[in-house]
């Protein structure tokens, strides 16, 4: 197989694999004039839309109660050592995700994966253009 045949045939491969949106509407921040792009979660063939936590986009600044203490977080069970892939409506400059205690630094991309424990996710990201967003998921490990 010649070398431009082997890019169109690993184009249409990755093309067919391609992740959409989780199905249903995203969340959308009730009364207020801005929010960040809503953000998804992949965990294997489950995908779902990320609770929004506290934030600052464009012209308002959002505060929620700790991810820790809201019922309304999405579950997303995954089997133990299993990636779980972000999916941002944005390019950040900064990423990085807590659990616990624990704060860990990834790399500033619109799509990353992490290897999670059980417990609640935050996703933390700063926008290069100014303004942060943080979103949220709780994690159930089998």
């Amino acid at each position: 197989m010649k070398h431009g045949a082997l890019v169109a045939l690993a184009v249409m491969v990755l093309a067919g694999s391609a992740v959409a949106a989780p199905p249903g509407k995203p969340p959308q921040p009730a009364g207020v004039p801005s929010a960040p792009p809503p953000a998804w979660i992949e965990a294997g063939a489950t995908e779902k839309w990320l609770a929004y936590s506290s934030y600052c986009w464009k012209i308002a600044c959002v505060d929620y109660v700790s991810p820790q203490m809201r019922k309304d977080l999405p579950v997303v069970r995954i089997r133990r050592g299993e990636p779980v892939t972000f999916h941002l409506g944005f390019v950040p400059s900064q990423l990085s995700v807590s659990q616990g205690q624990k704060t860990r630094s990834l790399p500033p991309r619109k799509v990353v994966s992490w290897r999670p424990a059980a417990g609640v996710a935050s996703i933390f990201a700063v926008r290069k253009a100014g303004g942060d967003a943080s979103y949220a998921v709780r994690i159930k490990v089998r």
